[in-house]
């Protein structure tokens, strides 16, 4: 379960934000995703860094693992990799 005390640090919006950080997405393509200028990105990242007590991007994306934002999409991506080494050993087995 999320801890709330740690949920409650962040906006909905820096929240979005910070789980489409964790997927690698650029300022850019947030920016694209969300209708946002890329420095209202930047300024989101920034508070969000400030907001956890974060020193770097790296400790944004720790506070991200413990809200509990990396484990869907680290499994979905997994997942997708495993099918596809699945298919190709499939297709050599024939």
């Amino acid at each position: 379960m999320i801890n709330d005390a740690l949920k409650n640090k962040l906006t909905a919006r820096e929240t979005e934000i910070l789980s489409l950080i964790v997927q690698e997405r650029t300022s850019a393509e947030i920016a694209s995703l969300l209708h946002l200028s890329i420095r209202t990105v930047d300024t989101h990242r920034k508070n969000m860094i400030r907001k956890t007590g974060s020193t770097t991007l790296i400790g944004l994306v720790k506070f991200a693992i413990r809200l509990g934002l990396l484990e869907g999409y680290y499994f979905k991506k997994k997942s997708k990799q495993k099918q596809k080494t699945n298919h190709i050993r499939n297709a050599t087995d024939t």
